[in-house]
């Protein structure tokens, strides 16, 4: 769940990927991409790395990024 100022960092170990899922009501924006209620973000790039940082009690923002990430819009 988002509190404005948190943040997670994600890297992805491996070719099978990984997906960072929103709570309930919170999104994920990432670039120009902005996931629905309880979205997702995805990469399957070995070493690919994500910053995310709540902006509010709702919104996940990227704030640094290598890799391509899909977001589920």
């Amino acid at each position: 769940t988002a509190a404005s100022g948190y943040q997670f960092e994600f890297f992805v170990q491996d070719t099978d990927g990984i997906r960072i899922t929103a709570a309930a009501g919170d999104t994920i924006r990432v670039a120009a991409g902005v996931s629905g209620a309880a979205g997702f973000v995805r990469c399957a790039t070995a070493g690919a790395v994500v910053r995310l940082v709540a902006v509010n009690a709702t919104e996940w923002v990227e704030m640094y990024q290598t890799g391509v990430w899909t977001v589920d819009v």
